[in-house]
């Protein structure tokens, strides 16, 4: 019986490749993740930069329900960003911790972006 090849997909190497990263995000990230150019788009664009800053953050965070909305309020996503992400399990998590739907049409009356996450 042959010794199965080690496998090059361990956790390490799925981490380094940006598009297995963020496909689970959908929406933008994933698509820009998967251009020839992602790492220098996100070296040179800060909004980029600062998006998949924030959701690299959000993942490696987030280890249950109880530390869910300690870190989307560490990352203060802005409603236009989670507009402009386009990302359904950000917008997920966006309503599971504000109540709200991620819709500039539905803004935060009466607070400013990182107090969206002040609700109990």
């Amino acid at each position: 019986m042959e010794d199965a090849p080690a496998a090059d997909s361990s956790a390490d190497a799925k981490e380094a490749d940006p598009v297995t990263k963020y496909h689970v995000w959908g929406g933008l990230p994933a698509t820009v993740a998967a251009l020839e150019d992602f790492e220098s788009s996100r070296s040179t664009d800060s909004w980029i930069a600062s998006i998949f800053d924030k959701l690299d953050a959000l993942a490696s965070g987030i280890v249950c329900a109880n530390t869910l909305h300690a870190e989307m309020t560490k990352a203060e996503f802005t409603l236009e960003d989670v507009n402009r992400i386009n990302s359904p399990l950000l917008d997920g998590l966006w309503i599971a911790v504000t109540g709200r739907q991620g819709s500039l049409r539905q803004p935060c009356i009466g607070c400013g972006p990182s107090r969206c996450f002040a609700m109990t």
